[in-house]
């Protein structure tokens, strides 16, 4: 008996035993979006931004929209080109085709090329040589066209340029994409559009714009080429 209760009173000062519960901390990610540009569809892109809302106001791409992103112009340099094996042109930056004219013999490096001086391989093939004509012998010969300078102008800038002797400031007063309004030494032109003249007799010089290339987003080229008679 004596020893049934030195054994209990053994256990019950033996210090309690502390259990300790760990809690798992579950961490919830909300899903948010990277602010970036998207194609709301080929010619618009739209900002997207960090709660992923879109804005309603969406840009338009002049050239349509790629990966986000309005494409780019492609930009040529300009002069004469030859536009394919028959015809020669004068290329504008945006990489298009004015002034083209037919070649007969031929196009090379923006030339046309010349009629061969022998186009004959057999003697038998060479026409006789045509009578005496006292008609032909005095008619004019045919007015060979001659290749203008092409100036190109950007909007802001002012040029001079020599006409007839004279030294002359010619600027772009207003641009517009489908026609120009010149100013030369101060006096401003009516509007001319793209292949179209305008003359100052002040001056004796007729001016032919030859192309407008009008970029209207934003950092896009706005400037014109032309030419002086």
């Amino acid at each position: 008996m004596g020893l049934i209760i030195a054994l209990f009173f053994l256990s019950s000062c033996q210090p309690a035993t502390e259990t300790t519960e760990t809690q798992e901390t579950t961490e919830v990610s909300v899903d948010g979006c990277t602010p970036h540009w998207e194609c709301a569809d080929e010619n618009y892109k739209v900002y997207v931004s960090e709660d992923c809302t879109k804005k309603e106001a969406a840009v338009k791409c002049e050239r349509g929209c790629v990966d986000g992103e309005c494409r780019a112009a492609e930009i040529c340099t300009t002069g004469f080109k030859c536009v394919d094996d028959f015809r020669r042109g004068y290329q504008k930056e945006d990489c298009s085709f004015i002034s083209k004219k037919d070649c007969d013999w031929g196009c090379f490096e923006g030339q046309c090329q010349e009629q061969p001086t022998n186009i004959y391989t057999n003697a038998s093939d060479v026409p006789e040589e045509p009578a005496y004509s006292a008609i032909a012998e005095n008619q004019e010969d045919e007015e060979v066209e001659e290749e203008r300078t092409i100036h190109t102008l950007k909007v802001g800038e002012q040029q001079q340029i020599q006409i007839n002797g004279v030294q002359t400031n010619v600027s772009i007063h207003f641009l517009e994409p489908t026609y120009v309004t010149l100013k030369v030494n101060g006096i401003k032109s009516n509007p001319v559009p793209e292949q179209g003249n305008t003359t100052y007799e002040n001056i004796g010089a007729t001016f032919h714009i030859e192309w407008i290339l009008f970029q209207s987003y934003a950092g896009g080229k706005q400037e014109i080429g032309y030419s002086v008679e």
